[in-house]
């Protein structure tokens, strides 16, 4: 893969990957950090890659890495933001619940819903398997319905 289609691959992924990064990290300067420190990464390893049809799972893959490595250099300084960023914006509450998420449960709600991976596309950039992301997008619909039934309460 040259520069120009690395270049034009990232671009058509930009907005995903910042969504991504933020919604692990949690904080918008933390999450450009790590989308460069993925990029570079991801450029310096690019022929590693044996199948360019999975660069977008490969490339998602290391930045979740990047986030990881990032959360645990400065575990107590991430900001909690009010809600996470979601194609649903007229639906802030929702983002707000999916931000409330523990990780395991956040991290396929937003790569299958809101990025739109299959579940097996999910399965291997967190390197679960299929059933687990099926398990985990099942506990995790049910935590949001409760969270959102909760706050149309308080809302009433």
């Amino acid at each position: 893969m040259n520069e120009r289609e690395f270049s034009n691959r990232v671009r058509s992924m930009r907005d995903r990957l910042w969504r991504v990064s933020f919604s692990i990290v949690r904080s918008a300067a933390d999450a450009e950090d790590a989308m460069q420190e993925a990029l570079l990464r991801a450029w310096r390893n690019v022929d590693s890659l044996r199948d360019k049809s999975l660069f977008e799972t490969w490339l998602t893959r290391i930045l979740i890495n990047e986030c990881r490595r990032l959360i645990r250099k400065k575990p107590d300084t991430a900001e909690i933001p009010e809600s996470l960023p979601t194609p649903e914006a007229e639906n802030p509450g929702l983002g707000k619940a999916i931000g409330s998420l523990k990780m395991d449960l956040r991290l396929p709600v937003i790569l299958y819903y809101i990025e739109g991976y299959s579940v097996k596309e999910t399965a291997g950039i967190m390197r679960i398997t299929q059933s687990s992301v099926k398990s985990r997008l099942m506990r995790a619909r049910k935590k949001l319905e409760e969270a959102l039934k909760k706050e149309a309460a308080q809302d009433e």
